[in-house]
């Protein structure tokens, strides 16, 4: 079931569902799923570890996606207008 629900997210959910269904629960109850949900990512990046806006994390971390980089790959170039947010680890 949790495969399934994985490769077919998207077509499954919309993220206003998943917003929608988010406010309706209560806050401790919602950072709770939060913090299970996403927790290993808060633990590892600075800036989620500070960030107390329950509404804003459950906006951005749903659609933070990871990329491998190698040493000599170029991720952008200086005075590139950059169209993503990195957080490098």
């Amino acid at each position: 079931m949790k495969q399934f629900i994985e490769n077919n997210y998207q077509s499954l959910f919309s993220q206003d569902d998943e917003d929608k269904l988010i406010k309706t629960l209560p806050p401790s109850l919602r950072d709770e799923i939060l913090r299970i949900t996403y927790g290993e990512i808060i633990g590892n990046i600075q800036f989620f570890k500070t960030m107390t806006d329950g509404d804003f994390l459950w906006k951005i971390l749903p659609i933070l996606r990871t990329i491998k980089l190698e040493k000599s790959d170029v991720l952008y170039w200086k005075g590139d207008n950059a169209d993503e947010v990195y957080f490098i680890v």
